[in-house]
């Protein structure tokens, strides 16, 4: 009986110790977006503005954004976002502060960011542009035949 009592009064804290240095979880709200020629495809100048009203009624916090083009800063600046981006194709926008600069690859494909959130966790988030066209493609995948020879 004195091992049950001192097993789970060991239990108890063991697990009062874990629930206390557990880290408090956070929400982050995460939003990729191709947002087709800078948004401007329709609109030149209406078209960002449609980019930001999206954005804001999705209450994202970091934006992995494609095809840019020349948007980027201009969506930045009216979100109130920071702004990282590489190359004239991808980017990122973020609530909260941008700190380091992890891309990778080409710049027209990839910019990758340490984020910083408010309890100071440092989170890396990546916008990745991934041609589509037949060079990535497995030789006989795009048939109807395929399906029995993969």
């Amino acid at each position: 009986m004195d091992s049950l009592r001192f097993g789970l009064a060991l239990l108890g804290l063991l697990m009062a110790t874990l629930a206390t240095s557990a880290p408090t979880p956070e929400n982050l709200r995460l939003m990729t977006w191709n947002i087709w020629h800078g948004g401007r495809e329709n609109d030149r100048f209406r078209g960002p503005r449609q980019v930001m009203d999206v954005i804001r009624q999705s209450q994202a916090d970091v934006v992995m954004m494609q095809e840019t083009y020349g948007s980027g800063e201009l969506i930045a600046r009216g979100l109130d976002f920071h702004f990282q981006p590489r190359g004239t194709n991808v980017s990122l926008h973020s609530r909260y502060p941008i700190e380091e600069d992890l891309s990778v690859g080409e710049p027209f494909n990839c910019v990758g960011a340490l984020v910083r959130l408010p309890s100071g966790r440092r989170v890396a988030v990546y916008s990745l542009w991934l041609p589509y066209g037949e060079d990535i493609w497995i030789p006989a995948t795009r048939s109807a035949s395929s399906l029995e020879a993969m």
